[in-house]
């Protein structure tokens, strides 16, 4: 097996995420891994705190290829500048297996993916997939991180196994300049994962799909996986559908928080239990194990699905506030939904000043005046988003959430 453990974050979890899956990949024989980095003092680190562990796996450092011409054009052509460098990121493993005569090969994002299982166990979920795509002969075949909650609309990378077997880079090329890739999903951020999902459903041959695990635990780390629950946060497949318990119990949304597991994604099955999680889990609540145990075994996927108010911080169940994004119809939509009691305010570049269901329109600089221990920030822009995202990254806002699309 071939292996690209993507990496570039260097942050806390980093680490120790990349060792969770370099653990995983020693269990299997005959692997080839390949450390993707473009980050130098990153680099440092795992030379000296991962690497002298793992003497006997045949480990490579490398960084992601930004000169090929092939690779650049089709890089720029199905991305907006924000996610260039990823897509080069993702696109040198298609141009390096190639090069190398690999058949198929893993793409992970190793510094922000973690399974709630044992080493032993993800090495055995990563050889039933590979072999699941080898005979039904899928051209990509990705973990469920995005296709669930679009309903079935979107595929995305992240941890991805891929078969050589179709000339990827001349199909890349082929459409990376078609007109309808830009609005295939409305309002999904133009970027690689639009592109393979356009990809997926207009050349069906290519056998793009997507694969889960019945009751596996899956955490998908950002900036802040508490305020920012939806764009990273806690998964777990089960019974048909896809929850984020995070989002379910502790934020009480039902329409956020479960979804159920379309047709389009593959459910595998390897008897994963309860009990094989609750260690694992426990360790991000500092070790809280019977709550735990409680929450998912007791109360939590029972009868009605009944929403537990969870009141640990003001921003959530009952007494949750919430500051809107953008006053265009979604965020009209969601005041609707959330309910005008819910709702503070909304924040508008272009509307501030004006009042819009009796709701104040206040502009960027009064959100930044504003304390964000006594709100949620959700960005509700479609047109535009990546510009309001950035607007707020750039002045150091990353506790935000956004609606999932479409």
């Amino acid at each position: 097996m071939v292996f690209y453990l993507k990496v570039n974050r260097d942050v806390e979890y980093t680490l120790s995420n990349l060792r969770a899956w370099l653990e995983a990949i020693s269990c299997l024989s005959d692997s080839k891994i390949f450390i993707l980095s473009d980050n130098g003092s990153l680099d440092e680190k795992i030379k000296e705190s991962i690497l002298p562990d793992f003497t006997s796996c045949d480990i490579t450092m490398m960084e992601s290829d930004r000169d090929t011409v092939e690779l650049n054009s089709i890089a720029e052509a199905v991305t907006v500048p924000r996610w260039y460098k990823c897509a080069c990121s993702h696109l040198t493993t298609f141009f390096h297996s190639k090069a190398n005569g690999y058949k198929t090969f893993w793409n992970i994002d190793a510094d922000d993916t973690f399974f709630c299982t044992s080493r032993e166990r993800l090495a055995e979920m990563l050889v039933k997939a590979q072999i699941y795509a080898d005979e039904n002969e899928l051209g990509c075949f990705s973990l469920d991180m995005w296709t669930s909650r679009n309903r079935g609309y979107a595929w995305s990378f992240g941890v991805t196994y891929t078969r050589n077997h179709i000339d990827w880079i001349n199909t890349m090329m082929s459409h990376r300049n078609d007109p309808g890739i830009r609005n295939h999903i409305p309002g999904h951020t133009k970027n690689l994962d639009l592109y393979f999902t356009y990809l997926r459903d207009m050349f069906m041959d290519l056998k793009i799909g997507a694969f889960c695990f019945d009751n596996l635990r899956f955490v998908h780390y950002g900036n802040d996986i508490y305020r920012n629950p939806i764009g990273a946060g806690f998964f777990h497949w089960k019974d048909g559908f896809l929850r984020f318990p995070l989002l379910y119990y502790f934020y009480g949304s039902k329409s956020l928080g479960k979804y159920e597991i379309p047709d389009n994604v593959i459910v595998l099955d390897i008897g994963i239990e309860d009990k094989e999680s609750y260690s694992l889990i426990s360790s991000f609540f500092h070790g809280y194990t019977a709550e735990i145990e409680g929450l998912y075994s007791g109360r939590s996927y029972n009868g009605d699905d009944n929403v537990h108010n969870n009141l640990m911080h003001p921003c959530v169940g009952e007494n949750a506030k919430f500051v809107l994004f953008g006053c265009g119809n979604e965020g009209r939509a969601t005041l609707k939904y959330l309910g005008k009691d819910k709702v503070i305010c909304f924040v508008d570049n272009r509307k501030h000043g004006e009042t819009i269901d009796d709701k104040p329109v206040i502009s960027f600089d009064e959100l930044l005046k504003m304390d964000f221990r006594s709100f949620s920030l959700l960005v509700t822009v479609i047109n535009g988003y990546s510009e309001v995202t950035r607007q707020l990254e750039d002045n150091g806002i990353y506790n935000y959430s956004f609606l999932p699309l479409p």
